[in-house]
């Protein structure tokens, strides 16, 4: 009879230990599942980066009214903490503002702000300072907004240049004003950009 109950006894124990096992296991995948749910990887921009964009193509008031949009590229690498987010040559997207020329000499005005930039297959939306350029009398120039623009070397702008911090604005075609291809925009984010990996 003892030897009956013994047996009974080690049959129980050894059938508890081995749903132990299994329950330890389930829980320890479903804790595994569950903690790569919320350990979702992304990468943060934070506002204030330094962007510089560089104007492969220019933009006018006489082929880009209100409205349009317009793409350009980076011209240096985007890097946070150390990383590269988007390389140099990286395509940034823009949105003209105002544009305003081609009626009233001394008038034009070309305003506009970049809108996104491509972060491996997606277009990530940024948020940027209205810039851009504004002419006045006497064939005189002025960038108008936040960040900077820069001019590249601008040869063969003939009559009509004007200079708006180093920039050659076009004013010779019909009173239209633009930015040229080569100029350099450098500005910094209104807002942390947080991308998804």
């Amino acid at each position: 009879m003892q030897t009956n109950y013994f047996f009974i006894l080690i049959s129980l124990i050894f059938v508890w230990s081995v749903q132990s096992i299994e329950l330890t296991a389930q829980d320890s995948t479903i804790t595994k599942e569950t903690t790569g749910a919320v350990q979702e990887k992304s990468v943060s921009i934070p506002a204030g980066t330094e962007i510089m964009v560089h104007f492969d193509t220019a933009i006018n008031t006489e082929e880009y009214p209100a409205g349009s949009l317009f793409q350009e590229s980076l011209n240096i690498d985007l890097v946070v903490d150390g990383k590269v987010i988007a390389p140099k040559g990286t395509a940034v997207f823009g949105h003209v503002i105002e544009s305003r020329g081609g009626k009233i000499f001394g008038g034009e005005k070309l305003t506009f702000a970049f809108t996104g930039i491509m972060i491996g297959n997606q277009e990530v939306q940024i948020v940027t300072d209205t810039m851009g350029v504004q002419a006045g009398q006497g064939q005189t120039a002025k960038t108008v907004g936040a960040g900077a623009l820069i001019g590249a070397a601008f040869g063969g702008a003939g009559e009509g240049a004007a200079i708006a911090g180093g920039i050659a604005v076009l004013r010779a075609h019909n009173e239209h004003i633009q930015i040229p291809q080569g100029t350099i925009a450098q500005f910094k984010l209104e807002k942390t950009v947080v991308i998804k990996e």
